[in-house]
């Protein structure tokens, strides 16, 4: 219902005021990404944790560079028009007839605006070998680098898809430029900056991103990045994420809050690892719920949920797989793990890791 949905929606949405300066202290720097030192292991910010009620999560008990993207091919696969037609075809439930005289849900339209943003995401999606063509970075640096990116956005309090959308911008100007050691961070504070005037109301502003990288660049050094960045990308920043496509495949599940918390914490850790770039972010939506149904005993991949995510379960099992290896791994940079370790989080993050030592190991 609509109600539901804005109340969803005010809830990922919540975060609070960048009007007044940050305070000092210890600062979120980037360690240096030509080795493994953790970075700031002895205090984050995210250690100023704000005030969140108290939750638990109950479940039953466990059971036994190229100068140009197209220059690559990306190794994806696509639908044909008869798989389409084929999943539209499956029996479900029409979840969005109540929806159908609100116009802010758009149910006239829903359809055809989930094909647009699946060929979209198709579009938007960086070359998942980019690293290949740069000189002196490293998948680890990536993962470090996101570690902090992550780190800052959850600091300001910013949405979702913010965090989304910056990682995107990043890799995809990496897959199109090489960038020294130097420079990557800044990479990373201009990617931050640009998501965050696209998707938030009130963007971080750039003496405060400086600041947390331990002043290493110059306020004038991220505004020419910016507009480097956005020509490079051709200003194309309307990448869709996969919050989108779990708040679709939501429907099917009844906004089940346990299921969505669990499926938000899956999908973030994939930001992590560079082998989740070979697939889309509708992909990686489904899986997550997909994985977090499994985890909550949920019941079988029906066919509302075939419908409403667009995959078949077979189809998502490869992505499963691959959640799973990355969760059986230890993160040694991983923040995500420690931002949803909070009530506020359902401490989601405890509950899958100890799913996944009791019943992967």
């Amino acid at each position: 219902t609509r109600a539901r949905a804005l109340a969803l929606a005010r809830d990922e949405n919540s975060k609070t005021s960048l009007a007044k300066p940050l305070k000092t202290g210890r600062r979120a720097a980037l360690a240096d990404v030509s080795n493994t030192q953790k970075i700031n292991s002895k205090k984050s910010v995210l250690d100023e944790k704000p005030r969140i009620p108290e939750k638990k999560l109950h479940v039953a008990p466990n059971e036994t560079a190229p100068m140009s993207i197209d220059d690559i091919p990306i190794a994806e696969k696509h639908d044909s028009h008869e798989e389409t037609i084929r999943k539209a075809r499956v029996p479900h439930d029409d979840l969005d007839i109540d929806d159908e005289f609100d116009p802010f849900m758009s149910s006239a339209y829903v359809e055809e605006i989930m094909d647009y943003l699946k060929h979209l995401e198709g579009k938007m999606k960086p070359d998942p070998m980019y690293m290949t063509y740069q000189r002196d970075l490293t998948w680890e640096m990536r993962s470090i680098l996101v570690n902090w990116m992550t780190e800052v956005h959850w600091k300001f309090r910013l949405l979702p898809e913010t965090l989304y959308l910056s990682i995107n911008i990043m890799d995809r100007f990496l897959t199109e430029r090489i960038v020294g050691v130097q420079k990557f961070q800044l990479v990373g504070i201009v990617a931050l900056l640009v998501a965050s005037k696209y998707e938030e109301i009130l963007a971080p502003s750039i003496q405060n991103l400086v600041y947390l990288a331990s002043e290493g660049y110059k306020p004038e050094d991220v505004t020419k990045g910016e507009n480097y960045v956005l020509d490079v990308l051709g200003y194309s920043l309307g990448c869709p994420t996969p919050m989108i496509f779990l708040r679709r495949i939501s429907k099917a599940e009844g906004y089940d809050i346990q299921t969505r918390t669990i499926a938000k914490y899956l999908m973030e850790i994939t930001l992590l690892d560079n082998e989740f770039l070979f697939f889309t972010p509708s992909m990686i939506a489904a899986a997550a719920v997909w994985l977090a149904r499994k985890m909550l005993h949920r019941g079988p991949w029906n066919n509302n949920l075939i419908h409403y995510s667009g995959y078949f379960e077979d189809e998502v099992l490869p992505c499963v797989q691959l959640l799973i290896k990355s969760l059986s791994k230890p993160h040694e940079y991983d923040i995500i793990y420690k931002k949803y370790s909070s009530r506020k989080f359902l401490k989601a993050s405890i509950f899958v890791h100890d799913f996944i030592s009791k019943n992967y190991k």
